[in-house]
């Protein structure tokens, strides 16, 4: 894209009114045209701010999976405690990526099951904008205390402990979904990966060479892909996608030409429902 068409797109008021939406108590970075990220901490509290920083030269933005009572408070220097008193809540982000997006549709429906499951109704869908799926789950789903302790307060170790539990959850049944839909070549051939590789003696596929389930969970002041925001390798639009759309959806639906409106990701209304 030139860069006076991704100007232009994010501009749009219905691109601003989303992303302001959802960088609310967040920290917002953006990855500039020239290939550098944009100073931190930066913060979205007025429409005004969202302006500023687009003028920056954007080509994508990225928000903190953790919410703040003010981001523009955050430091590099502050210690777990500091972290812990500023911070609000915290989203759980799952960002499930392969090589091919079939494998990433066909993990992202089992961990939608499995959290349905449990349960969880408010769950955010989004392509990632190359070849996955970011699930979200708001901070408002989960109870406040749990142990004892201010649920708040469990990043990252809480995050990456669901993924690891959806993992183990949805193994055998990703490896059966996987190789119903391909053949071992064409898993061989899609994936990348050797056969040797892919297959474990005890367990048979290992599902996980293939396609990853990662919390997103780092560290920290983490990031992801803000919804609506371009990816800057392949100019597509990091499209929230209603549950009913997961199975249909295609690369052309993200194009700039081709983008609609049909859901919104970390929606609290449906979580107050």
């Amino acid at each position: 894209m030139k860069p006076s068409e991704i100007f232009r797109y994010y501009r749009r008021e219905d691109i601003k009114r989303e992303i302001v939406r959802v960088a609310k108590d967040r920290e917002v970075v953006p990855l500039l045209m020239t290939g550098e990220f944009g100073s931190r901490p930066q913060a979205i509290f007025f429409a005004k701010d969202y302006d500023e920083i687009v003028k920056e030269g954007v080509a994508s933005l990225h928000l903190s999976i953790e919410r703040w009572e003010n981001p523009s408070l955050l430091r590099s220097e502050m210690k777990k405690k500091e972290l812990d008193e500023l911070r609000i809540g915290w989203d759980l982000l799952i960002d499930v990526d392969s090589k091919n997006l079939e494998f990433s549709r066909i993990c992202s429906q089992l961990v939608i099951e499995a959290l349905e499951l449990h349960g969880i109704r408010s769950i955010s869908i989004k392509f990632s904008g190359r070849n996955g799926f970011h699930l979200a789950v708001p901070y408002e789903t989960f109870p406040k205390v749990i142990g004892g302790r201010e649920v708040k307060n469990l990043f990252p170790e809480a995050p990456r402990v669901i993924a690891s539990y959806l993992k183990e959850m949805i193994r055998k049944n990703l490896a059966e979904e996987i190789l119903k839909k391909f053949s071992m070549d064409e898993v061989v051939e899609l994936s990348g990966v050797s056969r040797e590789e892919l297959v474990d003696e005890e367990i048979g596929l290992n599902p996980y060479k293939v396609v990853d389930i990662d919390p997103v969970a780092i560290s920290s002041r983490h990031l992801f892909r803000a919804p609506f925001s371009l990816h800057e390798k392949t100019w597509l639009v990091s499209l929230p996608i209603r549950k009913e759309d997961l199975k249909k959806f295609s690369r052309e639906d993200a194009k700039v030409e081709n983008l609609e409106f049909r859901a919104k990701f970390l929606d609290l209304e449906k979580v107050r429902e």
